[in-house]
């Protein structure tokens, strides 16, 4: 059961989302350009894709079940192109 001042808290929280939402949108705006300059700028968006692509590729590697295989030679016509 909350307490009466945590419900306070959130009753103050929404009422200010409620009240500022232009200077919430500026904000958001604001750290929306920054990332994209900080991306866009020398080298880090070609980190940033490189990171982003190794996160998949090990995602995808551990969907793949290998217990039940018993070799290299049987596992390689299943999962190779």
């Amino acid at each position: 059961m909350p307490s009466s001042e945590g419900a306070t808290c959130v009753g103050a929280f929404t009422h200010y989302l409620e009240n500022n939402q232009a200077e919430i949108d500026a904000k958001q705006l604001a750290i929306n350009t920054a990332v994209i300059a900080n991306l866009q700028s020398g080298n880090n968006l070609a980190q940033c894709l490189m990171r982003y692509c190794r996160r998949r590729i090990d995602r995808t590697l551990k969907k793949i079940d290998l217990s039940n295989e018993q070799s290299l030679p049987t596992c390689s016509p299943k999962y190779g192109s």
